[in-house]
């Protein structure tokens, strides 16, 4: 968790699904999770499409949550070795 206090897990909405909404320092995180099989693509896992619209349902979020700074950040999650990367601020 590294200090991430977990909101909620798999939320639908009409445009987007935020694998995980977190909360850190009066922050509102928005966290992708993806599984990748090489480390080269890494920093490429979020299209950008995606991205606009992970960022469009933070915004959206951000209301109902008293108006907090809002980050989009990526876990990816590699095969070999049980091996987690986390990107903040995609």
């Amino acid at each position: 968790l590294r200090g991430y206090r977990i909101l909620d897990r798999n939320r639908r909405t009409g445009l987007a699904e935020v694998d995980i909404l977190a909360y850190k320092n009066g922050c509102l995180v928005a966290v992708e999770v993806k599984y990748r099989a090489s480390r080269l693509a890494g920093h490429y896992a979020i299209h950008p499409n995606q991205r606009a619209r992970l960022l469009y349902e933070l915004q959206r979020q951000q209301k109902r949550y008293r108006q907090l700074d809002v980050r989009l950040d990526a876990v990816l999650v590699f095969p070999r070795w049980p091996f987690v990367e986390h990107i903040r601020g995609i």
